[in-house]
């Protein structure tokens, strides 16, 4: 699990090398924050916040390799035993993971989907305040597949469905999709992620 405290000192070097690049290129597009450190944004407030058990999926190791950002872990496993020709294989099955997709904004540009990508539960960490350690973090409790989520539209005749379908990366700003999402999406906190990390 990575500390509280190396996450913020990624961030307060992120954010130095923002600021030599804004002297030297006062008009320069600003950058993304790099995902290793957004997504340990997120899962630090889920940790604290909400008491989650989550982990990082990039932490995890073969066999067990889990894919996406993020993951509650197993509630149980289930073992099956399944006849060869001259032996029997047994499969571990866990059961109960969670996968955790994290998407962070730090502009009024949209994020972007696979369409493959898949999710049980969705996290939107608003990261334009980041420069001051200000962040918020949204949550939707619902998988790419819910029908809620499916059917939001990403352009005036398309659904997400229908891009997904066509192998297109759907792409929208988060104030759309928080608007078309209603009480789907709720924000769980705001604040200087700091505080977070004593």
């Amino acid at each position: 699990m990575t500390e509280p405290n190396d996450v913020l000192r990624a961030l307060e070097l992120t954010i130095q090398y923002q600021k030599s690049m804004d002297q030297y290129f006062p008009n320069g597009r600003r950058m993304n924050l790099p995902q290793e450190i957004t997504e340990n944004v997120c899962l630090l407030i889920l940790r604290r916040i909400k008491g989650m058990d989550a982990g990082w999926c990039k932490e995890t190791k073969k066999p067990n390799k889990i894919s996406g950002d993020g993951y509650t872990p197993a509630t149980g496993i289930a073992v099956k035993l399944v006849p060869m020709k001259r032996k029997v294989k047994v499969v571990i099955e866990y059961k109960g993971i969670k996968i955790l997709e994290f998407k962070c904004f730090t502009s009024i540009g949209p994020s972007q989907f696979g369409p493959t990508e898949k999710w049980d539960r969705l996290y939107f960490l608003d990261g334009r305040g980041y420069h001051d350690y200000k962040f918020k973090l949204y949550e939707v409790p619902l998988s790419n597949v819910s029908d809620e989520w499916k059917s939001l539209k990403f352009n005036k005749i398309q659904t997400f469905e229908d891009q997904a379908e066509q192998g297109r990366r759907p792409r929208m700003n988060f104030e759309r999709i928080q608007t078309q999402l209603g009480e789907h999406c709720k924000m769980i906190w705001e604040g200087d992620i700091r505080d977070l990390c004593n």
